[in-house]
């Protein structure tokens, strides 16, 4: 929570490569919450994995645009403010969450100064060609999205859903990241190897069905359940 996600990702690569577990081994990365997009970035930012497997349980891959769980008169005002103060390099070195925050109000002061999401998602002028690479070389790519989820907002994100500058729900298919195949998205979901699942529940809401049902198949090279989108 506190340390940045471009350096927790670097630790992940660093155990990976050297545990004689993982290294050189075929190997899933599952994550939930922020664990999901620290999991991303493992896999576009770290040489040489063999990944089977990428699963995402609630992951903010477009990043989180307001804190919904706040209800009172000020909050809007309280949202703008933290959308201001996250763009602050000072901010995001503090931790995690700044990283992904993403101010639907404010997108050109966004682009221009945070330093992890819009790298990550390939959305600045000077693409990284390995990002897409590593991503798209992945052979199975899971996506969970929690239906009654009030603290990734949009909840879309957790499907590549972003909201444009008018508060509009975009999906990942209409977007110009997934049209030039900026991260290998297209690449994946056209080969039939993304899996996007939603079900009830707020975040973090896990039961069995979600392992059994939805995990467990594209983990054990078994029929997986359709994918909803």
């Amino acid at each position: 929570m506190f340390t940045r996600m471009f350096w927790q990702a670097d630790i992940v690569c660093h155990k990976l490569h050297n545990d004689p577990m993982y290294a050189g081994k075929e190997i899933n990365l599952l994550g939930i919450s922020q664990g999901g997009l620290i999991a991303r970035t493992v896999v576009e930012t770290c040489p040489d994995l063999n990944i089977n497997l990428l699963y995402t349980f609630g992951g903010p891959h477009q990043g989180v645009s307001v804190y919904e769980k706040c209800n009172h008169w000020y909050c809007p005002f309280v949202n703008h403010v933290l959308g201001y103060l996250a763009e602050f390099l000072i901010v995001q070195d503090w931790g995690a969450p700044p990283d992904y925050y993403r101010p639907w109000w404010n997108l050109d002061r966004f682009y221009s100064h945070s330093i992890f999401l819009p790298e990550i998602n390939n959305e600045l002028e000077t693409k990284d060609a390995g990002y897409k690479a590593r991503l798209a070389a992945v052979k199975k790519f899971g996506l969970w999205m929690w239906e009654q989820d009030r603290v990734v907002v949009p909840r879309q994100s957790e499907w590549f859903g972003a909201w444009d500058d008018r508060r509009n729900d975009i999906p990942m298919k209409e977007q110009k990241m997934y049209k030039e195949d900026w991260i290998g998205t297209k690449t994946l979901y056209e080969a039939g190897r993304m899996f996007f699942y939603s079900g009830p529940g707020e975040h973090m809401f896990l039961t069995e069905t979600m392992i059994y049902d939805y995990l467990r198949p594209l983990l054990t090279g078994d029929t997986p359940m359709d994918s909803q989108y």
